[in-house]
This record gives C-alpha cells, structure tokens and sequence, in this order.
C-alpha cells in the first residue's frame, strides 16, 4: 500500500504535528499534519478530517468510522456501495478492503482533497474503488433509482455538517437511490443541538420513522441508520448472530456497538 513518505526537511508545527502539506483551494485550506504515529487531514481548523496510523493504514482510527460500520450487519453483503464525502479515503479503503464482492463508489466535492487522499492516505482507485470527483447533490439526481445496497452520507466541512445534508431533497435522493432493503447510514453532529435535531428529524421524515441512531460517547458524532422497505428486517437475534460472525473478520467489535444501538432505540429493533 504506497502513500507519500514524509520529507526529512524540517517542517513547521501545525496542530499539534508538523505540518507536511498546505496548499489551498476554492473553498479554503487543505493541510496534512504527521505525528510519531499518525496523519490527519484537516481544512483550515484543528478538526480532524481523517486520521491515518502510520504501522496500521488500514485500520478505522475514528470511533465513528467503526459505528457506522454496523451497517454491513443491517445489509450484509453488498454488492453495489456509494460514500458521499471522501476526505482522506479512510472509509472507502476499509470498505474496499473488508467487503471483496462489492463496487465501492465515492463522491468528494473538492479535486484538491481527492489528489491528497491517494498522495498521503494511501487511496488507490481501481477497478472495484471509483473516485468521481464533484458535487454530490449533482451525482444523487443522477444515480439510478434503486442502485444502491448501502450509502454512507459524511458530509462536512472545516465548520460542521455541510449545508446541504441539512435538507429534505438530500434525504429524499439518498432514499431514491438506495435498492429495497438497502441502508443509509449517516454521520451527524450534536454540537450544535438544533442543526443535529433538524438533521435527524429530516431523516426520520424521509424513511417513514425507521431510523436508528446511535450516539458516540466519545464524541459529538451521532450514526444514523434508515431503512428502504423491502424483505422484513432483520430481528435483534439475527444482528447478535452476525456481529459474532463479523467481529473477528472486520475487526472491530461489532457486538459492543450492537448492545449499545439496542439500548438507544428501545422499541425499534424487532426481537429485541
């Protein structure tokens, strides 16, 4: 897995690392900072936007990278796989990886952060990881109807949750494209409580009340789960069965993640 090494030459602090790329773009700064252990993408701010360990850079470093990868308990096996926000490629690399039947597509606004997933985060494209690299209200009205398993929504950016997820049409169209059954998972922000109770009541609107959430304690990061009708879904036993089959082979302990989304959602899992 290549990425860019880092340079010998002294670098500036930035962050609380040493700031090993700076360049900015329409839209504002795009910095890559190195510790001892690790490489974060930021935009302009000390939020991290991606966080790559340097010995493991496959592994899911965010906490709410590993809720959200509950998903593939709710839709296992997905053939067909769409990210909307890139960042670093964290998430499509783990995905592309972790799940070798699938088509991984991902979506990043900013041609600028896409050319420095694949230079410093070790994102390879091929032919089963597609990067398109625009708007993705604009690839949302073109997808196809139904042609999605699983869609992950991470829209941000250097100030919070983008101003486009906070509508109807972008829950709409994320609903639209997703096949029978298939799951939109979606990674919201409490820090400021009447955006993140906005955003979650526009989710629940568009999938009928179904959603599941899951809030991190470990910070401000709401998961949300929703579900395209289809077969029946799957009852708590079913998911207990899969997070023990899924633990060893993702690596992440899927069954903490359960108990916790059970406790969250009394009343919404069926057989729980």
């Amino acid at each position: 897995m290549a990425f860019r090494l880092r340079s010998r030459r002294r670098a500036p602090q930035r962050y609380g690392g040493r700031l090993i790329f700076s360049e900015t773009d329409a839209f504002g700064p795009v910095e890559v900072v190195e510790t001892a252990d690790s490489r974060r993408l930021h935009l302009g701010s000390p939020v991290q936007q991606t966080r790559m360990l340097l010995h493991d850079p496959g592994h899911l470093a965010f906490a709410y990278f590993r809720a959200m990868a509950l998903a593939l308990l709710l839709r296992p096996g997905p053939e067909r796989v769409l990210i909307l926000g890139l960042g670093g490629g964290s998430l499509a690399r783990w995905l592309a990886r972790s799940e070798p039947g699938a088509e991984v597509e991902a979506v990043e606004l900013r041609p600028l952060v896409a050319r420095v997933a694949g230079e410093f985060f070790a994102l390879e494209a091929g032919p089963r990881l597609a990067v398109h690299v625009g708007d993705a209200r604009d690839f949302l009205r073109r997808a196809p109807p139904g042609h999605y398993d699983l869609v992950f929504s991470d829209l941000y950016d250097g100030r919070g949750m983008a101003a486009s997820t906070l509508t109807h049409a972008h829950f709409d169209a994320c609903r639209d494209c997703l096949a029978p059954g298939g799951i939109l998972c979606s990674n919201l922000w409490r820090e400021d409580l009447a955006l993140f109770g906005h955003a979650t009541d526009l989710m629940d609107t568009a999938f009928d009340r179904q959603t599941l959430f899951l809030s991190l304690r470990e910070t401000a990061n709401t998961i949300a789960f929703a579900r395209v009708p289809g077969a029946p879904p799957p009852g708590f036993a079913t998911l207990r069965q899969r997070a023990e089959r899924d633990t060893e082979r993702l690596g992440i302990d899927l069954r903490r993640q359960l108990r916790r989304l059970k406790s969250q959602n009394p009343g919404r899992l069926s057989g729980a």
